[in-house]
């Protein structure tokens, strides 16, 4: 669980300024933001109750020239705060589960992937490269698709017959399948995710494409992430 106590000083100590605007908007017309210092804590008394008070976290401040501290947080204010501290704890997890299962799924593909190597390098002997590539690229529902057929491939024509079936399925015929094995043979094996990017290319975009001399992978998924985005700004 988180220390909601300790992130509402952290966030109290770096954001104070922001938090008043936000909650004491007021306030504002007469702080001076670069007079704020933090005390360590401190023991005060309400003279009114006679209470003893133990402040976590002390700031002081000037108000138009006047030295001042804010030495208690408002309890409604303290609440919304941890409201917000609570939502951006929930997207955290939402997040850290989302990418536990994407890393999850993208293990288990290449799992499948040695697996379907493994085999094929049995019964074929030594797969070419880009036969390597091509089934490197295979998405995890392809993978497994190939793993129930792998005993049936008596020939690495077979094997490749079935494999340029699977990527035309995926979008990959003619010019784009031709394209796709230029690219294999520069920088070689594009994983699925990169695959999808390149279906999504516009016709002119994918003419740029088949000029670039990428040094590696890494290089075609920038060219790609930045082709993506002038799609962004064009719609």
């Amino acid at each position: 669980m988180i220390d909601h106590d300790r992130l509402f000083k952290e966030l109290l100590s770096t954001f104070l300024v922001e938090f008043i605007e936000l909650f004491l908007p007021e306030m504002m017309a007469y702080l001076e933001p670069e007079s704020i210092t933090f005390l360590d804590k401190e023991v005060f008394t309400d003279v009114t109750a006679g209470d003893k008070y133990e402040a976590d976290l002390i700031a002081q401040v000037q108000f138009r020239g006047e030295p001042s501290l804010l030495e208690q947080v408002i309890p409604n204010a303290r609440g919304k705060v941890v409201e917000i501290v609570t939502s951006w704890e929930l997207r955290g997890i939402e997040k850290g589960i989302k990418q536990g299962r994407e890393e999850g799924r993208e293990e288990g593909r290449q799992g499948q992937i040695e697996i379907a190597t493994f085999w094929l390098s049995s019964q074929l002997g030594q797969l070419p490269s880009m036969i390597c590539y091509q089934i490197e690229g295979l998405s995890l529902i392809e993978i497994k698709q190939l793993n129930k057929q792998v005993l049936t491939f008596n020939s690495m024509d077979k094997l490749s017959e079935w494999l340029v079936t699977a990527e035309a399925s995926e979008g990959f015929v003619g010019e784009k399948a031709e394209l796709l094995n230029q690219l294999r043979q520069k920088v070689g094996a594009i994983a699925p995710k990169q695959k999808q990017k390149l279906l999504q290319l516009f016709p002119e975009q994918w003419q740029a494409l088949s000029t670039q001399a990428f040094a590696d992978v890494s290089a075609l998924d920038d060219w790609l992430v930045s082709a993506t985005d002038s799609q962004s700004e064009v719609l």
